[in-house]
């Protein structure tokens, strides 16, 4: 059991990462890839809302701002099985693991 009853366990997170397609792992790893060609601008109720979409796994993220540029609000939708549901918040070491799988299916270290 992890430490933190909210943490997600090790073996957890290993079985969760195993299973992640390689552009999935890769965001997790590396973070998001915007593509400045897929983004969007919204004007409504005095705010902004710009879209962009990642290129390596398709999660959406949409920042809400003010006219001026202060950010309200960032919203994600993420593609089916990109989140860890039900496991509990990954921890740091939970991230070491995840970058290890990554490069292991890189070149097998």
């Amino acid at each position: 059991m992890s430490e933190h009853p909210h943490m997600a366990r090790l073996e957890d997170v290993a079985r969760f990462a195993e299973r992640l397609p390689d552009g999935y792992l890769m965001c997790r790893t590396w973070a998001h890839a915007w593509d400045q060609a897929r983004s969007t601008v919204r004007r409504s109720d005095g705010r902004v809302s710009w879209t962009v979409e990642c290129s390596t796994c398709g999660t959406v993220r949409t920042r809400v701002m003010t006219t001026g540029g202060e950010i309200v609000a960032n919203r994600y939708t993420y593609p089916e099985g990109y989140q860890s549901d039900g496991i509990g918040r990954i921890g740091q070491s939970g991230l070491a693991l995840i970058r290890m799988e990554s490069l292991r299916r890189l070149n097998g270290a």
